[in-house]
């Protein structure tokens, strides 16, 4: 399970931070119900890491690289990039 740390429940633009309901290893996409309700789809690129990090760290010293298909429905995730 990959956990992410500590997200502020409002995102900027070009983030969603929420709950993954669903991966699409084929097509690198996630899709994520984030914290304000609303679901969106963030596909990952070649040259964009997946990491994961635990909770309680409070940088991503300890992060390490992982795959998309290492991720499960109800991860807590922090995806960031272009809208469109």
């Amino acid at each position: 399970m990959a956990c992410l740390g500590p997200l502020a429940a409002q995102a900027p633009a070009g983030r969603a931070i929420g709950a993954v309901t669903a991966i699409d290893v084929a097509a690198k996409q996630i899709t994520i119900k984030t914290d304000a309700g609303a679901e969106t789809k963030s596909r990952v690129g070649r040259k964009a890491p997946a990491i994961s990090v635990c909770a309680r760290e409070k940088d991503l010293k300890n992060a390490a690289k992982i795959a998309l298909g290492d991720l499960a429905v109800g991860d807590r995730v922090l995806a960031r990039g272009k809208a469109g």
